[in-house]
């Protein structure tokens, strides 16, 4: 994907519910990670709190992959986005943290 491409995308997503979208996107890849940290938004270096799904070396992530069904490599997720404080999930373990705390994070 180009720079360009992932700009525009990322120019126009919608904010949305990042975290509630990892808790299910990971229930549909076995063996992947629940991910929440803090983004660097690649233009305006505004830190935004965010979760996304690590399967591999695939991203799956709603809001920074729009556009593109919701998938980017994690190279390009890394280097674009660079996420900070990043607490790691198995999907059991974000299922038991969803319904201990009443919503899907972040959790403390």
């Amino acid at each position: 994907m180009s720079l360009a491409r992932l700009r525009e995308a990322v120019d126009t997503v919608p904010v949305g519910d990042c975290f509630g979208y990892a808790n299910t996107e990971a229930k549909n890849h076995p063996g992947s990670t629940v991910c929440h940290g803090i983004v660097h938004h690649p233009w305006s270096g505004k830190k935004i709190r965010h979760a996304w799904v690590e399967d591999g070396e695939q991203i799956h992530d709603w809001q920074s992959s729009h556009g593109m069904r919701n998938k980017l490599d994690k190279a390009t997720f890394y280097s674009t986005w660079k996420p900070t404080q990043v607490k790691r999930y198995t999907p059991e373990q974000a299922a038991i943290n969803m319904l201990r705390h009443g919503h899907h994070g972040p959790w403390k």
